[in-house]
């Protein structure tokens, strides 16, 4: 499987490639199945709103089908699996988050694959800029911060580095691996995020990602069900 472009790197593809690319957007442009992961503080949700906007797609954030109103627990397994199934089950749309075994649920469905892989400084201090969000407690925010902290020290964990990289290498579609918000908002002020996952939205201005061969089938402290089998 040819290797995923970050965003910021130069494109260099060729013409196989590229004609691939192009015949796969226009085969899957009403629809469009965006999965953006990452560590919080990333930007998932931020990008998930603009993407919806600007694709005119539902967003939906796994935080709220795994955690009950302002936090106040996890809801039922049955009834979070349930959730899930039916936003994934939909034709066009683009979805955020972290939560362990959501991932294994929802990235089958999945056209597009979005890693924001922002270090976890920069992570840490969006987490302290932006606060808590949702109805959260003072101590679920601690809690989130630490571990947000741990990304990259949590092994055989979906919930992980390890665990994102993993899902990333196997995803047999279009993937984009950006390594900072400032590269990420700076493709997204020149059109390039958009036009890539998205060809009819914009013109293509310098930037490309890979997709594999195969057509696709037609959360808080994340740690639930986090575990890598």
């Amino acid at each position: 499987m040819p290797r995923p472009l970050a965003i910021g790197q130069s494109s260099h593809i060729n013409g196989g490639i590229a004609h691939h690319q192009s015949t796969f957007c226009e085969m899957e442009r009403v629809m469009d199945r965006i999965f953006i992961m990452g560590n919080g503080g990333s930007g998932k949700t931020w990008l998930a709103e603009q993407l919806a906007d600007r694709l005119q797609i539902p967003a939906v954030h796994l935080d709220d089908l795994h955690w009950m109103p302002n936090f106040a627990g996890e809801r039922p397994r049955d009834e979070r699996d349930r959730l899930v199934a039916e936003a994934a089950d939909n034709t066009s749309w683009v979805m955020e988050g972290i939560c362990g075994s959501i991932l294994r649920q929802v990235l089958p469905r999945a056209t597009t694959l979005i890693w924001l892989d922002v270090s976890d400084s920069e992570c840490i201090s969006n987490l302290l800029q932006r606060g808590q969000t949702g109805g959260g407690t003072e101590v679920q925010f601690e809690e989130l911060l630490e571990y947000t902290r741990g990304y990259r020290l949590r092994k055989n964990h979906m919930n992980s580095f390890g665990g994102h990289e993993r899902f990333f290498e196997d995803h047999p579609f279009q993937m984009l691996r950006p390594s900072s918000r400032r590269i990420l908002q700076l493709s997204w002020r020149r059109s390039e995020l958009v036009s890539t996952i998205h060809p009819e939205a914009d013109a293509l201005s310098g930037m490309s990602a890979t997709s594999g061969a195969k057509r696709p089938p037609s959360c808080g402290q994340h740690g639930v069900d986090g575990n890598l089998h």
